[in-house]
């Protein structure tokens, strides 16, 4: 397609390494930025104006938005139409489902346009975060303390969610995605990467702890060894709980 113009209103934040779960109809959830990605086109005929066909574009979007974002999963149990349907949250989240927003749009001489839009999942469910987060602590986190935690889950079929749980081998929980209440509104509790190197993995600091999961149930990680069981329930309050979390996965067809 001949260009008429490309207008990024935003970086990308891809690179090599992130981990794309297609939705179909142009719908896909990034699970390294965390958000909802979406394309809309429309064809401009006639009379009509570019901001016209535009609008068009974005009515899709928003179409596609609300029919995808219900099966996007939360926990290895709940999905964002759950959470929707819940007495005490749904309208706190459904009314944050239009806030997607366009970071590019291309304009062809043909008359096409093509609008690439994004929610961020940390937004649209920071009222469910802020639901299971713990009270913020006062003091700065223990020098001694690790950075942040690298869960190597490659090789598994890891099926992503916003918050998986970590257990061990026996199922009992022991992190499952609490942040603090003051990062809780300005950050996700998990970032999956398929390269330990790709920027997005630098939310576990430069000292995290590196454990290797054994096993998945549904989007649950099992961490087999009992010593890295015993030492993530150990950082889960004074380190995870600040949204250290990298999980490394396999690349997603």
């Amino acid at each position: 397609m001949t260009l008429l113009g490309v207008v990024p209103l935003a970086a990308a934040a891809d690179g090599d390494g992130a981990v794309l779960e297609n939705l179909g109809h142009d719908v896909r959830v990034n699970w390294t930025t965390l958000s909802l990605e979406v394309d809309g086109v429309d064809w401009r005929t006639g009379a009509q104006t570019w901001q016209t066909v535009e609008q068009l574009a974005r009515r899709r979007i928003d179409a596609a938005v609300r029919q995808a974002v219900g099966s996007v999963p939360v926990t290895g149990g709940a999905r964002v139409a759950d959470l929707v349907a819940d007495e005490a949250l749904g309208e706190a989240i459904a009314s944050r489902i239009p806030r997607w927003e366009v970071t590019e749009a291309t304009y062809g001489t043909s008359g096409r346009v093509e609008l690439h839009a994004t929610l961020s999942l940390q937004d649209l469910l920071k009222p469910w975060t802020l639901q299971i987060a713990s009270a913020a602590d006062s003091g700065p986190p223990d020098p001694a303390w690790p950075t942040g935690l690298v869960v190597d889950a490659r090789g598994l079929g890891v099926e992503p969610a916003y918050a998986p749980r970590l257990v061990d081998v026996d199922g009992r929980p022991l992190y499952a995605g609490e942040l603090r209440e003051d990062r809780a509104v300005q950050r996700a509790p998990y970032v999956f990467v398929t390269d330990p190197n790709h920027p997005a993995a630098a939310v576990a600091g430069t000292k995290p702890l590196s454990v290797r999961a054994t096993d998945t149930r549904h989007s649950d990680l099992v961490i087999g060894r009992p010593e890295d069981a015993s030492r993530i329930l150990e950082i889960a309050g004074p380190v995870l709980s600040r949204g250290a979390v990298v999980v490394l996965t396999d690349a997603m067809d």
